[in-house]
């Protein structure tokens, strides 16, 4: 059995092998520019992940996932997909302008040109390549570059999670909040709790909304337009509110509410949740170090949004045990409303000497 031309999820997979375990199965990628199908997998109870890869290139096709300074993406690393080799056709017909934007030089051959297919995708352990969704569904919140479809992944991994997707909704300021749409036997709040010990901070959705089904369309897509507005029925992933404890939690919650619209401020608050962005974050690292005479890197902003973690690592840095990056100081200059490396939450790739390539079986 051949299953092509939408993502199989690895749920559906086991299922498959369960009831005809005499049955190969095997989850084939390709797209018309490229002759259809250029990679195959067959798939296995082994695999692991919230779908099955779409695995290595037919002989003669030459797979990259690659970063937007065109290096290959680490393994486990998220980047762009591109196709190379037999089977890539010259372009469209009659459109020099939409050929040129697709069919780029591909920089491991020489007069050659590789298709980039605008769909995300990242290299297992084991060489084997793995679909994450498309390009056009990134988003960025709060300053940072957020990829929906790998907080789906995630949420896809717990046992009680049948389907999912994961979208943003602005509200009239044009402010955004990830909302995830949840199908199956999970109770929304424990789900954020799960969420938060698997995903940076800034991937946590806001709220977590429970549904019988997914509405789809005439193709079976999520029609992510007749999804249902999360204010009467969504379950907030923050955690019950708190209040911030005497010293310096209280010192911390003072920081956020001068920067943020939010009051009262819980000791579990998101300061991105609240509203914050990435140039307050920057102004909340300053005033940070300010305040206790202390080096607190940016990132660490990102890493432990809310008060209590922010608190904890304050203190461990006036201890003299703080992690990589963090230490005592006399103080420091402030940003005049600049940013600083890392502000949108994004890290550099690796380089390799051959950007990216994936090998043929």
């Amino acid at each position: 059995m051949v299953s092509t031309g939408e993502v199989l999820p690895a749920r559906v997979a086991r299922r498959w092998l369960r009831r005809y375990p005499a049955t190969a199965l095997v989850n084939a990628y390709g797209l018309t520019e490229c002759s259809d199908d250029v990679a195959h997998h067959r798939v296995s109870t082994a695999d692991g992940g919230a779908n099955a890869p779409i695995g290595r290139p037919l002989p003669g096709v030459r797979m990259y996932v690659l970063d937007d300074a065109m290096a290959a993406a680490p393994t486990g690393v998220t980047g762009l997909l591109y196709l190379a080799g037999a089977g890539v056709s010259r372009g469209y017909l009659d459109d020099p302008a939409q050929t040129a934007r697709w069919f780029v030089p591909d920089p491991n051959a020489a007069g050659e040109r590789m298709y980039a297919t605008g769909d995300l995708a990242l290299r297992r352990p084991d060489g084997t390549v793995e679909y994450r969704g498309r390009r056009d569904r990134q988003v960025k919140i709060h300053g940072v570059r957020i990829e929906p479809a790998e907080v789906e992944s995630v949420l896809a991994t717990h046992p009680g999670v049948r389907d999912a997707v994961v979208t943003v909704r602005r509200a009239e300021s044009g402010a955004g909040r990830l909302v995830a749409y949840v199908v199956g036997e999970v109770d929304p709040s424990a789900l954020g709790e799960f969420a938060r010990a698997r995903l940076p901070a800034a991937f946590v959705p806001a709220a977590f909304v429970a549904l019988p089904a997914l509405p789809r369309n005439a193709n079976g897509k999520v029609d992510h337009g007749t999804l249902p507005a999360p204010e009467s029925t969504a379950v907030p992933a923050a955690m019950p509110f708190a209040p911030p404890s005497a010293g310096t939690e209280q010192t911390i919650a003072d920081i956020y509410a001068r920067l943020l619209p939010a009051a009262p401020i819980g000791a579990h608050d998101n300061f991105f949740a609240l509203g914050g962005d990435s140039l307050s974050a920057t102004l909340l690292a300053f005033r940070i170090r300010a305040a206790f005479d202390i080096d607190l890197p940016l990132h660490e902003v990102y890493d432990r949004p809310t008060v209590a973690e922010l608190a904890r690592l304050v203190e461990t840095i006036l201890d003299g045990t703080a992690p990589d990056g963090g230490s005592a100081t006399n103080g420091g200059s402030a940003p005049d409303g600049g940013t600083a490396d890392g502000a949108d939450g994004v890290g550099n790739g690796a380089t390799a000497g051959r950007a990216g390539e994936a090998s043929a079986p």
